[in-house]
C-alpha cells in the first residue's frame, strides 16, 4: 500500500500547494499561467519549487520504485515518467522569466507530455473499474491539454486540472497494481 499512500501525500500536497498560488495570485484581468504567478514573486516562486522538488520526489518513488518494475510496458513508462520528471526539475530551476521563459515552456511541454503519455500507457495495466477510470482521465487530460491551445488567455483552468488528473492516473495506477 506504500505507493498509493505516496502518491495521495504527493496529490494532497500539490493540490493544496498550487491551487493556493493561483488562488491568490489570479487576476482576471491579466490571466497568467502558474508559472509566471510563480516567477513573480520569489517567495512564490521558492514554495512552487518546493512544492515541485518534494511531489516530484514523492511520484518519482512510486514510480520507478512500483510502477515501472510492475507494469506491462516498463521501458515505455520509464521514458514517459523521464520525461515528467526532467521536465518538472527544469521547469522549478528555470523560472517563467524574461530570460528563461522559452526554455521553461518548452520544459512544461515536455512534461505534460510525459504526463499525458504516462496515463496512456497506464491503461495497458488496468482492468476493470480502474481501467475506466484511467480512461476517463486520459481523455480528460487530452481536453484539457487540446483547450489550452484553444484559449491561452484561460490557460491555468486547463493547466492545474491537467496536472491534478496526471497525479490522480498515478494514484488509480498504483491502486491497481497493489489491488492487482
Amino acid at each position: 500500500m506504500w505507493p498509493v499512500y505516496l502518491s495521495l501525500l504527493a496529490t494532497i500536497i500539490s493540490i493544496t500547494g498550487l491551487t493556493l498560488i493561483a488562488y491568490q495570485e489570479h487576476d482576471h484581468e491579466q490571466p497568467r499561467t502558474l508559472s509566471e504567478l510563480a516567477a513573480a514573486q520569489d517567495h512564490l516562486l521558492r514554495r512552487f519549487r518546493i512544492i515541485l522538488w518534494v511531489c516530484g520526489t514523492l511520484f518519482a518513488i512510486v514510480m520507478y520504485g512500483y510502477v515501472v518494475p510492475h507494469s506491462t510496458l516498463p521501458p515505455l513508462v520509464f521514458i514517459a515518467w523521464t520525461m515528467v520528471i526532467v521536465g518538472e526539475l527544469l521547469v522549478s530551476f528555470l523560472p517563467a522569466r524574461e530570460k528563461t521563459r522559452r526554455s521553461h515552456e518548452i520544459s512544461a511541454q515536455c512534461m505534460a507530455l510525459g504526463m499525458g503519455t504516462s496515463a496512456f500507457l497506464f491503461l495497458a495495466d488496468l482492468r476493470g473499474a480502474y481501467l475506466v477510470m484511467g480512461m476517463s482521465i486520459a481523455f480528460a487530460m487530452a481536453l484539457l491539454a487540446g483547450a489550452t491551445m484553444l484559449n491561452p488567455r484561460r490557460f491555468i483552468f486547463y493547466e492545474l486540472p491537467f496536472l491534478y488528473l496526471s497525479h490522480a492516473s498515478i494514484v488509480v495506477m498504483a491502486l491497481s497494481l497493489n489491488f492487482h
